[in-house]
């Protein structure tokens, strides 16, 4: 009864694994149509560009022959060679020998496609541990030596049982009475797999089985191993990402680990099983015909091509990148960031009421930004926007607000080109001035230091060499502070206040001096239109500091006297060095300045000469005179418009006008675009130059917040790492 009840079972068995190989026919036609293009969206220049993509291309490739070698096999098992056609020899060679290269080639790349998964995961999982590294593990050319490696390895391995068969004859078919169509006495040879050496096939087959065993579940096991380290690293990428962008950018990176654990999964489920069985049978005799060996034999196959047919489906779910390549494909892209941008800028190009501001370090990897500035003329009022526009080393340029940050600093510490300008008593005594600062900021430091040990109602600024007017608010914290600074007990600060306290009269002229330069600080970092105030503040204040250095003499104020004449010479270097046409054209161009009455004569006479030059250069076209809002008989009654107006003539008429206090106090913009039909090549000229940032604050600000995110190298960031910059709009776009 027991043995009728095992044949019930396995004939059972035997009717589950027809139909296992016909879903598995299926499953895998289905995954070969969608295989093709899979692989061809992976093969687009967008997508090949780092290891992890040459990863995919050859799992892609892999999954590719193992479909294809299953659709082959059923569709000739079914329709050319199977037993519902008799009158077919099913034991021909070339069919006989297309079946030894497919089981050839659907154990090497099968066994490849796992282990390129493995390495897949690895290779991700080491860019992000290391992703402030440019590392060789990331290029392409890497992702390509691997698939050849592993393809290699994984076909010497099978090499290794299949190399020792040969395809040898065995009998004679000929075709059945039913069979038309054949010659009289027709008959073919057949033809059998043979394995050469016979003797050592068991031994030869064991360990091929106990290798490929050991390969798989290696494979199952070190794969969610590397993995789940992947998940916790984008988990930890996804946190920092919400608090640096939003809530969306997270949400992908979380879905990005569900769906590495969904194909996890699909790995071990379709390696594990066959790995476990292969390795068992070298230590336990497990018939062809158990219920075991039906269940693993059929099952690890449709396991597999269910795991090489959602690979399509999981890079189209978990990548951004892949979708966008898609939607190419299929004319469906929607407009990307890049594309926006230069939309956005088309028309401001072509006003020339575009520029690019560029980002300034001193070595090669603080080189980091290039915004492109211009004049949006797209809603009711024109305004000054700003764009990330791309992201590339680029050398040092000079702004308003860095070139007044140095020329502050440059007071009490002169550069040497101007110190010829100094006698021997004055440099010393700006010596001991910047001295004595230092030791404000040493004092700020113990200070701060040891919060916990001092009765101080408020602590100093902290002493910054790199930040600008740090300096001065840290000295100015310590001379109010000084009285009680000087009743701690402690040798350390009765040191420093020792050293101080002889040299605080210097150090309050200095800083009452050097305040001076917070104010027009502060103005050019804002985002507002300020190009055409940069030229004036730096005037006003040369101005101021002459005036000091006068009443220093005067009043026979030394301090005062060597400062004012350092924060003077400062300022004329700086002058010389920032202070460039479009400054000049701006001022002159910006109604409630154009006189220039802060202006040396020989800047005046620069800056008109420039905006005659300018404004010759201007060819205007010429517009309709027709009045559209009259008909023919009415229009008569009425005087054409004039013509436009000479260069000349409308310089003259701008210099002249009397303008309302509203368009004086407007941004300038503003009222060139008012006015454009009145002085329409000044307008011209306007959207040139106040297309123009006074300051790069801006830009550095949004950079700065993103610090930590950015590779030493700048350009060689990952695809997944370009919508993080993006978070640069959270601090643009604010200009007016």
């Amino acid at each position: 009864m027991n043995n009728k009840l095992d044949e019930t079972v396995i004939n059972f068995i035997h009717n589950i694994a027809q139909n296992i190989l016909l879903f598995q026919f299926v499953i895998s036609t289905i995954g070969f149509v969608m295989n093709v293009p899979h692989l061809f969206i992976l093969l687009h220049n967008s997508m090949r560009t780092s290891s992890t993509n040459s990863i995919m291309i050859g799992i892609a490739i892999c999954d590719l022959i193992i479909l294809y070698e299953n659709v082959y096999e059923r569709v000739q098992s079914y329709w050319f060679y199977g037993s519902q056609n008799p009158c077919m020899n099913k034991s021909n060679y070339w069919y006989t020998y297309s079946l030894l290269i497919g089981d050839f080639l659907l154990t090497s790349f099968e066994r490849a496609s796992f282990w390129l998964g493995v390495f897949l995961a690895f290779t991700r999982f080491v860019i992000m541990k290391k992703a402030g590294i440019e590392l060789n593990i990331s290029k392409p050319l890497f992702g390509c030596l691997l698939v050849l490696v592993l393809v290699c390895l994984s076909s010497a391995h099978s090499a290794y049982y299949y190399g020792g068969y040969s395809i040898d004859p065995w009998g004679t078919w000929t075709p059945k009475e039913m069979c038309t169509g054949y010659p009289a006495n027709y008959s073919e040879p057949t033809f059998y797999r043979n394995f050469a050496d016979n003797e050592n096939l068991s031994k030869i087959f064991r360990r091929y089985q106990v290798i490929d065993g050991v390969s798989r579940i290696l494979v199952s096991i070190f794969y969610p191993i590397l993995a789940i380290l992947l998940i916790f690293k984008i988990r930890k990428s996804a946190k920092f990402v919400s608090k640096a962008l939003n809530s969306k950018s997270s949400e992908e990176r979380l879905r990005t680990c569900r769906l590495i654990l969904v194909m996890t999964i699909f790995y071990v489920i379709a390696s594990a099983p066959s790995g476990v069985s292969e390795y068992v049978q070298f230590f336990v005799d497990i018939k062809s015909s158990s219920i075991l060996a039906l269940l693993v034999g059929y099952g690890s196959i449709l396991l597999f091509c269910l795991n090489a047919s959602s690979h399509g489906i999981i890079n189209f779910t978990m990548s951004s990148k892949y979708r966008q390549t898609v939607k190419k494909f299929l004319g469906m892209e929607k407009q990307r960031q890049g594309n926006m941008v230069l939309v956005s800028i088309a028309a401001p190009v072509q006003r020339e009421e575009c520029c690019l501001v560029l980002d300034f370090g001193k070595k090669v990897h603080d080189f980091l930004s290039v915004f492109i500035v211009f004049i949006d003329r797209t809603s009711e009022k024109p305004t000054l926007k700003s764009l990330p526009f791309m992201f590339a080393p680029v050398f040092n340029t000079l702004c308003s607000c860095h070139s007044l940050q140095k020329s502050a600093e440059r007071v009490l510490d002169p550069l040497d080109e101007s110190c010829h300008e100094f006698d021997s008593e004055e440099l010393s005594h700006l010596r001991e001035i910047f001295e004595a600062v230092d030791d404000c900021g040493d004092l700020a430091s113990r200070l701060r230091r040891h919060k916990n040990h001092h009765d101080l109602e408020k602590l100093p600024v902290g002493y910054c060499k790199t930040r600008w007017m740090t300096f001065v608010n840290c000295t100015q914290d310590i001379i109010e502070m000084f009285p009680k600074i000087d009743r701690i007990e402690n040798a350390f600060i009765e040191k420093y206040c020792e050293k101080i306290r002889p040299k605080l009269p210097n150090l309050i002229t200095t800083m009452q001096i050097l305040k001076v330069y917070e104010k027009p600080l502060k103005v050019l970092e804002e985002t507002h239109m300020r190009i055409h105030e940069v030229a004036p503040w730096l005037f006003k204040l040369r101005a101021y500091f002459e005036e000091q250095e006068k009443k220093g003499i005067q009043d026979r104020d030394y301090t005062k006297s060597t400062v004012s004449k350092s924060a003077c010479i400062s300022l004329n270097h700086y002058i010389s060095k920032t202070i460039s046409d479009p400054h000049l054209l701006a001022s002159l161009l910006c109604p409630g300045m154009r006189s220039l009455s802060l202006f040396p004569q020989t800047y005046k006479d620069k800056a008109l000469k420039l905006l005659k030059e300018e404004l010759e250069l201007i060819k205007l076209e010429p517009k309709d005179q027709e009045i559209a809002e009259f008909d023919n008989l009415t229009k008569d009654l009425y005087d054409a418009p004039p013509p436009a107006p000479s260069a000349s003539s409308e310089l003259q008429d701008y210099q002249t006008s009397i303008f309302s206090n509203s368009d004086i106090v407007a941004p300038p913009i503003e009222f060139w675009h008012k006015h454009e039909n009145r002085f329409p090549r000044l307008a011209k000229v306007a959207g040139s130059v106040f297309c123009t940032l006074s300051s790069e604050s801006i830009c550095e600000r949004a950079f700065s917040a993103l610090n930590r995110v950015f590779r030493n190298d700048r350009q060689s960031l990952e695809p997944e790492m370009v919508e993080i910059l993006m978070v640069s709009y959270l601090y643009l776009n604010s200009s007016t």
